[in-house]
C-alpha cells in the first residue's frame, strides 16, 4: 500500500471498524473492540439479555484498571466521572462496579455500543489528569481563554449523527460571527492525544457531512508530550490539531471580530 493520506486514513477506518463477537455461553456474548485501555489491551464489552432488556458492560473492568493505577473517582474526578455517564446514557453498576448501558430494541445496539466505548475512552483519559490539572481542568483553562477574549462559544457537551447515525461528541462548538469566512468549529478537548482519540476523530470525520462553513478540531494539552505522528494523521485529514500554547494563533480572527 502506498503511503499517502488516503491509505494512513482507510488503515485507521478499517482498525475502528474491527470487532469480533463470540458466544461464551448460552447467555453472554463477549465483544472484542478495536480500542485499548489504560494498559494497551483491547477493550471487551459484554452483552447479556435480562427479561426484555439487553444489558451491555464493560464487567467491572474499566473502574478496576483505575484502581490498580491507583486513581480515585474524589472530587472533581467524581464529578467529571458522573458527566462522563449523564453525557453518553451510561450508569455505573452496583454489584459488579461496571459501567453498562441497556436498552429493549436490539436495533438500538450499534448507538449504545459507540456511546458506551465513548464513556470507556473518556474515563480512562482521567488518568492522564495530574493532580494540579484536576484543580482547573484543562477544558476550563479552555473556556477561561474563550471568555476573556470574548469569543462565543457553547461549552454543552453534544452529538451530531453522521451517516452510520452513531453518534458523534463534541465538546465545544466555536460558532462563526458575521463574517461567512469564518466556519463553525466542532471541538473535541483532549487532555491527551492518543490512537482512541485519533480514531474517533477519524470516525467522526469521514461520517460527517459537513458544510463548506464547518471544520472539526481538537484542542491539545501542549504541557504532556505530544505524539507527531498522531497529530499529522488528523491533519492530513483536514483536521485541525490546536496545541494549547498556541490556541491565541488559532482563534485570532474569532477574537478580533468581537472587539
Amino acid at each position: 500500500m502506498d503511503f499517502n493520506a488516503d491509505s494512513l486514513r482507510k488503515v485507521y477506518l478499517e482498525w475502528v471498524k474491527e470487532n469480533s463477537y463470540k458466544d461464551l455461553n448460552n447467555e453472554w456474548v463477549e465483544i472484542k473492540t478495536p480500542f485499548t485501555d489504560l494498559t494497551g489491551s483491547y477493550i471487551y464489552l459484554f452483552a447479556k439479555q435480562i427479561g426484555d432488556k439487553i444489558y451491555l458492560t464493560d464487567y467491572g473492568n474499566t473502574l478496576n484498571e483505575l484502581e490498580l493505577n491507583k486513581i480515585e473517582l474524589k472530587r472533581t474526578r467524581k464529578e467529571l466521572f458522573n458527566n462522563i455517564l449523564l453525557t453518553n446514557g451510561c450508569k455505573l453498576g452496583k454489584e459488579l462496579n461496571d459501567i453498562y448501558t441497556d436498552f429493549y430494541d436490539i436495533l438500538d445496539f450499534p448507538i449504545r455500543k459507540h456511546q458506551l466505548i465513548q464513556a470507556i475512552i473518556n474515563v480512562n483519559d482521567l488518568n492522564l489528569i495530574s493532580k494540579n490539572n484536576v484543580k482547573s481542568m484543562f477544558i476550563s483553562d479552555i473556556m477561561e481563554y474563550l471568555d476573556d477574549n470574548n469569543i462565543i462559544y457553547s461549552d454543552r457537551v453534544y452529538s451530531i449523527s453522521g451517516k452510520s447515525t452513531l453518534p458523534n461528541q463534541f465538546d465545544l462548538s466555536v460558532g462563526k460571527v458575521k463574517r461567512k469566512d469564518l466556519p463553525q468549529i466542532h471541538i473535541r478537548v483532549i487532555n491527551q492525544l492518543n490512537k482512541n482519540n485519533v480514531k474517533m476523530l477519524l470516525f467522526a470525520k469521514d461520517d460527517l457531512d459537513l458544510k463548506d462553513n464547518e471544520r472539526i478540531a481538537t484542542i491539545i494539552n501542549s504541557d504532556n508530550k505530544i505524539n507527531r505522528e498522531n497529530t499529522q494523521i488528523l491533519k492530513s485529514r483536514d483536521i485541525d490539531v490546536i496545541e494549547s500554547k498556541f490556541i491565541n494563533d488559532y482563534f485570532e480572527p474569532y477574537k478580533m471580530i468581537m472587539n
